[in-house]
């Protein structure tokens, strides 16, 4: 316990800015993605309305596996590999050199064996990666599910279907088929992502699992995914593919990232003469999506070296003529020129124009109202003015939510919920969901002390329908679940 607490404490400094952790350690975490909440994955699995039995479970329990190379220092992003294991234990220090190498982050829960409810075991896959990316810098575009055997299953079954969270997959000696959501608004984005994300699938001569996992290779691919690859390693039987034929694995995923950023270095080479603003743009991009293709980066910025200041120095000529120019066309040029050396100047007239514009809008007879706050935070969005109007937006909400504070707390719960769907996100939003979570949670208390099974029953079902989409609702189902009973019955 006291390897986890550390664990936790060291990504809570990388949230305070301090140094971040390397090596080989475990940890615990806080907070769950929202994708696995049950209620979102059950859209995603067309599963039933509450959890079965050992669906539930507290991230704060769970102990994560994680090894960070010695080489990451934060400048760069880093892939990550969130692993499942068929067993107990994170394995966290099986291709370590492999990993190191490829600039990869391993994550793994390491109480996912393959004995345990698929829910958490899916689930914890989610949360591995919103906890990471909060605490280390990660390469987005290259985020892969991996397992072995009954993990591997549990790999092929999320990656694709959460092809918004995960760039692809390798399996190690264990997969199933894509399951798409049945919903046409989420399945129809999802497969179309899926199928441009990149999977290795792996298996050995010697491999009970090596005539399943050939037939889904051939399957994918005629199914129209992109980037799929079969590996097959001699001499293994049922067992994790050797640290040489992982690399094969974990080159042929990144490989088109690679390709794409080659293609790009060459586009940007092609304007750079007729239009160099163009090819910085270009190049600009590089380091930032492609930090894996070492050698295209480091062209990049050799080549932007050179052309940065002539570009800069054109911008500059149309800087001075924008001192008198609205509003508008500033926001504009500042956007333009982010990244170049005159960006500094820019943003600052412009926002001493956004500055003017808010101050006039409050100065108005009315006032600023909600809803000309809210527009002029996404017209000028990424400036400070933006943050003033949110603070300015947080006092009108502040005052709204006032009344209801005043009232008893079982009988505010449709005031709240009316606030919630009337104002945007701000800090007494956050207040308002507080405060109905805690009064749902008191009134639930409450129910849950019913000593009759049916009365009960009766209870959490009209609590559930009344608060449905609240974590007091799901909680509600989870117990209507331990008891025999569902939301939609009677």
């Amino acid at each position: 316990m006291r390897a986890i607490f550390l664990g936790l404490l060291s990504l809570m400094s990388l949230l305070a800015g301090e140094s971040p952790r390397t090596g080989t350690y475990t940890a615990a975490f806080t907070e769950r993605h929202p994708e696995s909440d049950y209620l979102r994955m059950r859209v995603r699995y067309n599963w039933p309305e509450q959890p079965s039995d050992g669906g539930v479970y507290d991230i704060a329990q769970e102990e994560f596996e994680i090894h960070v190379p010695s080489s990451y220092d934060g400048s760069e992003a880093y892939g990550l590999i969130v692993y499942t294991n068929a067993g107990k234990g994170g394995h966290a220090g099986l291709y370590r050199s492999v990993i190191d190498k490829h600039r990869l982050i391993w994550v793994a829960a390491t109480n996912v064996p393959n004995e345990r409810n698929v829910i958490p075991r899916w689930g914890l896959m989610l949360d591995a990666v919103w906890n990471m990316s909060k605490g280390y810098r990660i390469d987005q575009r290259r985020i892969y599910a991996s397992g072995m055997s009954g993990g591997g299953r549990c790999a092929s079954m999320v990656a694709p279907t959460y092809a918004d969270v995960f760039s692809g997959a390798i399996y190690l000696v264990g997969c199933n088929p894509p399951v798409w959501p049945p919903e046409k608004a989420v399945g129809k984005p999802i497969r179309e992502l899926a199928m441009a994300n990149r999977y290795a699938l792996m298996t050995g001569d010697g491999d009970f699992n090596k005539p399943e996992t050939k037939a889904l290779s051939t399957a994918m691919k005629a199914q129209g995914f992109k980037h799929v690859e079969y590996f097959e390693q001699q001499g293994l039987g049922h067992s994790h593919p050797s640290a040489e034929w992982f690399d094969k694995a974990l080159q042929f995923v990144d490989q088109p990232l690679r390709d794409e950023a080659a293609r790009l270095l060459a586009q940007a080479k092609a304007l750079e003469s007729k239009k160099p603003y163009d090819s910085c743009r270009i190049l600009m991009r590089l380091p930032v999506e492609f930090p894996i293709a070492t050698e295209v980066v480091t062209e990049a910025k050799l080549r932007l070296a050179t052309l940065v200041p002539t570009v800069d120095a054109g911008l500059r000529e149309e800087f001075a003529k924008l001192t008198t120019a609205s509003a508008d066309k500033q926001r504009a040029f500042t956007v333009r020129t982010a990244g170049f050396p005159c960006a500094t100047e820019a943003r600052a007239l412009a926002e001493a124009s956004g500055d003017k514009e808010l101050a006039a809008m409050q100065a108005a007879p009315a006032g600023a109202s909600a809803s000309k706050l809210v527009k002029f935070q996404e017209i000028w969005a990424g400036f400070s003015c933006a943050g003033k109007a949110a603070e300015a937006y947080d006092v009108l909400a502040a005052k709204a939510l006032e009344p209801l504070t005043a009232q008893d707390a079982g009988k505010r719960g449709k005031g709240l919920v009316k606030f919630l769907k009337d104002w945007q996100p701000c800090p007494s939003r956050l207040r308002a969901e507080g405060l109905l979570e805690s009064d749902l949670a008191t009134e639930l208390a409450t129910i849950l002390a019913i000593e009759k099974t049916q009365s009960r029953i009766g209870k959490l079902q009209q609590f559930t329908k009344a608060w449905s989409g609240t974590r007091a609702a799901s909680t509600a189902a989870a117990e209507l679940g331990k008891l025999g009973g569902s939301p939609g019955s009677k």
